[in-house]
């Protein structure tokens, strides 16, 4: 189909187009881009990491993240050497990850904002022997809370590593231990991304799994108990009463996922997305809301466009985020379908991403990476963004099996479907493959069949004559259906749906003898 044609058709689906003069406009494209320099330690090379944003019920943004320095450290202990070689990490890295020296401190520091983000003061820090506070919110009540996993400074094999849920009432400087969670004896937990959730209840997720280092179940940080399918746990824990206790619901099974992300929807289920950046799938879940907790879904494979690793669900309904060293991007389709946000730079490490007041995007992130102390001059810094977006509607695709002239029986004749925001398309291709179970006498399955759509967006599939002298009742077949884009479809998805039949299907009658 020639270019003319194709943007006559999606005219006249109802489909408007992004076009400036021969050249097609971006999906989504940023404006009002500033890069700022939000926190850079006073000494250089400088230790800034780790990055964590949120609102206050009042609407105060804050920031936190880890901050080391040089000074006397009053919580350092020497780390075991066999510890470290559990640790599995480079030379130099037990005093960024482990506490591991004397002369060197770690401290969490909160920032807050009453401009959104134009300007940052200090709330408050802390002495902390441990970075991995990555999950920090706002109670109702406006006290700061975190939850900090020890697993990496838990030395000693008698411990039992927990995770620490505190809360603050002066800005993250003074703390109130709410629990220490272990979710069972000799294994550890963790949190990653805390939310408040609409009803005021909290939302971690994270991971449990069998505790590493010498003398515990796993000797190793990172490897799998022998002949496990894999290492550790994903699951959501969710807090009713300002994290004094915790529900634990295991979420994307057998998925590699150390750093999800997710946000709640309008209906108050949770939708979960995970990356690439840990080497694991792109895959999504939804927790649908129960009236005591959340139930979990299946686990979906995300269609195209790349993931960002963290997320915000804005009010317009669009999920936006970012990966590290990488892109921009967002959907209207719940996180099915990706597509790169224009003219920002890339990313950096780490990010964390809120929608501002004012309908801008606001993501922190950290100049490095998982850098020993030293190694970098790495610091806070931030991208703020208004978002302009013209996202393809979703393509659906379903196949429906036809009934006889009196409406009494199913017969071996289907119709399949495409539309896109609910308004059919004509004129595509539709691919469709039907396999069989017992292929005895059917050389000439599985059958490669096309058919494009009339004006009603249908394609009709009859199959009758293939199956006129079967007898057998246990003989069934599948039916799959699937569209593809063509060049100039470029506001349409790809698109596929299925169906299972057994050819001798039952009728009415035979029913209700």
């Amino acid at each position: 189909m020639n270019n003319m044609l194709v943007t006559a058709a999606l005219l006249a689906a109802g489909i408007a187009l992004l076009t400036t003069g021969s050249a097609a406009a971006p999906f989504a494209q940023a404006t009002d881009v500033e890069v700022k320099e939000v926190y850079h330690p006073e000494e250089r090379p400088g230790y800034a990491c780790w990055t964590a944003l949120w609102h206050d019920s009042a609407g105060v943004l804050y920031l936190a993240f880890a901050e080391k320095r040089r000074a006397t450290n009053p919580l350092w202990e020497p780390v075991p050497l066999e510890f470290w070689e559990s640790m599995n990490l480079p030379v130099n890295y037990h005093t960024s990850f482990c506490n591991g020296s004397k002369d060197v401190i770690t401290e969490l520091v909160v920032l807050k904002s009453a401009d959104d983000g134009a300007t940052w003061t200090e709330s408050g820090r802390c002495p902390s022997k441990n970075i991995n506070a990555f999950a920090w919110n706002s109670l109702a009540d406006g006290r700061i809370i975190k939850t900090l996993g020890d697993n990496y400074t838990s030395f000693d094999p008698n411990y039992q590593p927990r995770m620490r849920v505190s809360v603050s009432a002066d800005g993250g400087t003074t703390w109130e231990v709410q629990a220490d969670v272990v979710v069972k004896e000799g294994f550890s937990v963790g949190g990653y991304r805390m939310k408040r959730l609409s009803d005021d209840s909290l939302a971690l997720l994270g991971g449990y799994g069998p505790a590493f280092g010498p003398g515990r179940m796993v000797a190793r940080r990172g490897e799998s108990l022998p002949s496990a399918r894999g290492h550790g746990t994903r699951a959501m824990l969710i807090s009713q009463d300002d994290g004094k206790s915790w529900t634990v619901i295991p979420v994307l099974p057998g998925i590699a996922a150390p750093e999800p992300d997710f946000v709640e929807l309008p209906s108050g289920d949770l939708l979960i997305l995970n990356s690439t950046v840990q080497r694991g799938p792109q895959v999504r879940q939804y927790l649908y809301k129960t009236e005591t907790s959340f139930l979990p879904g299946p686990v979906f494979n995300v269609i195209s466009g790349r993931v960002p690793e963290c997320l915000v669900l804005t009010r317009s309904g669009l999920l936006v985020g970012a990966v590290r060293g990488g892109q921009y991007s967002c959907s209207n389709d719940e996180g099915a379908t990706w597509y790169k946000i224009e003219g920002l730079p890339a990313c950096r490490y780490q990010p964390h991403i809120i929608e501002l007041s004012d309908g801008r995007l606001l993501c922190s992130w950290h100049v490095g990476g998982d850098n020993f102390f030293g190694e970098l001059d790495q610091w806070v810094g931030s991208h703020t963004f208004r978002l302009q977006a013209t996202l393809p509607e979703s393509t659906q695709l379903t196949v429906t099996r036809e009934m006889n002239e009196t409406k009494t029986k199913y017969v071996n004749s289907y119709v399949a479907t495409l539309t896109a925001g609910g308004r059919p398309l004509a004129g595509k291709t539709i691919n469709f493959s039907v396999s069989i179970r017992y292929a005895e006498g059917y050389e000439e399955f599985p059958l490669k069949l096309t058919g494009v759509t009339d004006d009603q967006g249908q394609v009709p599939l009859d199959l009758e004559s293939y199956f006129v002298n079967e007898t057998n009742i246990h003989q069934c077949y599948g039916v799959s259906a699937s569209f593809t884009p063509e060049e100039g479809d470029v506001l349409l998805t790809p698109a596929r749906d299925g169906y299972g039949a057994y050819i001798l299907s039952m009728s009415q009658e035979d029913l209700t003898r």
